[in-house]
């Protein structure tokens, strides 16, 4: 009788190992970027643009009454380029979900531009995070 219960315990045990084992490998902690700040001539930050992980959101803050939007240039492998524009002025910021794949990395650049016209006049360092 032993040695059938400790078989079917080894089994169990050897059953919810796997389970468990399988379930760790599907979980995966992403980063948020570190901020990316674009600077004017003047060396103030006139636009800030950050990825957070959580959500898979981008934000984005025009910090300076200059006539120009702030946005944020976004990009993943597989998913190609995408902006999202603060164009309230300065003060206001937007943010905005895209749903990446889970480890992926994420680029991301503070950048100034013209809406009516989406041209970018010009943009920060990138710097990543990773959904």
């Amino acid at each position: 009788m032993k040695s059938a219960l400790a078989v079917r315990t080894a089994m169990i045990v050897g059953v919810a190992t796997m389970m468990t084992a399988g379930l760790a490998g599907t979980a995966f902690a992403g980063t948020n970027s570190p901020t990316a700040n674009h600077y004017n001539s003047n060396d103030i930050v006139d636009a800030t643009a950050k990825f957070y992980h959580d959500g898979d959101k981008i934000y984005i803050k025009d910090n300076y009454a200059d006539g120009h939007a702030a946005v944020a240039e976004v990009w993943a492998s597989g998913y190609g380029t995408s902006h999202v524009w603060a164009t309230g002025g300065s003060g206001t910021s937007v943010t905005q979900s895209i749903n990446y794949a889970e480890g992926l990395t994420v680029h991301i650049k503070a950048c100034i531009g013209e809406y009516g016209s989406r041209d970018i006049i010009s943009c920060s360092p990138e710097v990543t995070g990773v959904a």
